[in-house]
């Protein structure tokens, strides 16, 4: 959801379900950092996607997980599509929790022991060590500015108020690098003129 919607964790955290609207392909994010709260935009993907879980009451799926010395256990995990509107899309899983969405802690905790089993699709440069909880916003803003989405756009989408952040934002991966070079014609035309004409 962080790269679908180009949100930090802690905002996808705090989203409730009233907050994201199917019909008008909006979803409202929460003040944070000075900001306010903000409408975004959902793209056509991240609109399937939401309606997709909606339509299916959320999603589950069957993993794998390391219990000491009971070895790998498999279990079912379960999220559900609230139709409660005032409930987060992340509710606090421990009984003591101060608020009542996930905090970032534990999705960091989840996202570490997700790294332990991740294999990264072939022939990507995925490094495994470098995923980290902002890793898929960071991912979401590269993604804006390979494709050329205008910095006016691609900062106001991902919450970007200085020019000197957004251009200073993030690497980018070898794919992207690829995809970007791919859709300039005109260098591919010169390489061509230089290396194939001569």
């Amino acid at each position: 959801m962080c790269h679908l919607l180009c949100c930090r964790v802690t905002e996808v955290l705090r989203l409730q379900f009233k907050h994201i609207d199917l019909d008008s392909g909006r979803v409202q994010v929460g003040e944070l950092k000075k900001q306010e709260k903000i409408l975004k935009p959902l793209t056509d993907t991240a609109k399937t996607f939401f309606t997709q879980l909606r339509d299916n009451a959320g999603h589950s799926e069957q993993r794998t997980r390391r219990c000491g010395s009971r070895g790998y256990v498999t279990y079912q995990d379960s999220w559900g599509w609230s139709a409660d509107p005032e409930a987060f899309l992340f509710p606090a899983t421990r009984k003591d929790a101060t608020a009542k969405h996930m905090n970032k802690d534990t999705a960091s905790a989840a996202i570490r022991r997700a790294r332990a089993s991740f294999v990264p699709p072939a022939g990507t440069d995925v490094k495994i060590g470098n995923i980290r909880s902002h890793s898929s916003r960071q991912r979401a803003i590269n993604d804006l500015k390979v494709t050329g989405v205008s910095a006016p756009v691609g900062k106001r989408f991902a919450r970007i108020v200085s020019d000197r952040v957004w251009e200073g934002y993030g690497q980018l991966t070898t794919d992207q690098v690829d995809a970007g070079l791919k859709q300039a014609p005109a260098f591919q035309q010169m390489q061509n003129e230089i290396y194939h004409d001569a």
